[in-house]
């Protein structure tokens, strides 16, 4: 798939969140600021196998603008590419905690599928 495909595909805006790997008092994730990325969201079912290596079934497949973390989380805004930037950071409840948005969730595998000429990646996400 070229880039400018791919570019195309990706019209809607979710918002990231990257696992900062700390924990606050209480035990709970630290999370990154926010940040919005292009991508294509299917509410689809599969099975796939997760990270560890035990089945499982996603509540949508996602594809990306860039890498992602496994156990960042994503939340689809209802902006779209033509939206000025900040749009869907201007939806969410909380920026702190990923999960004051409803439907929310962690990211439990991801795959990186490069071109033949390797000069592009697909990148997909199972939540």
């Amino acid at each position: 798939m070229n880039n400018r495909l791919i570019q195309r595909m990706l019209g809607q805006v979710a918002v990231y969140w990257v696992p900062t790997g700390k924990k606050d008092d209480h035990g709970r994730p630290l999370w990154s600021d926010p940040i919005e990325i292009f991508c294509r969201w299917d509410n689809v079912t599969e099975q796939f196998m997760d990270k560890n290596g035990d089945l499982a079934v996603s509540n949508a497949k996602v594809y990306v603008d860039r890498e992602v973390d496994n156990d960042g989380v994503l939340w689809l805004s209802s902006a779209t590419r033509k939206d000025p930037p900040g749009t869907a950071l201007g939806e969410l409840r909380d920026d702190a905690n990923p999960f004051a948005q409803d439907h929310a969730f962690f990211i439990r595998r991801r795959d990186d599928f490069p071109n033949r000429r390797f000069d592009n990646t697909m990148r997909t996400c199972y939540l």
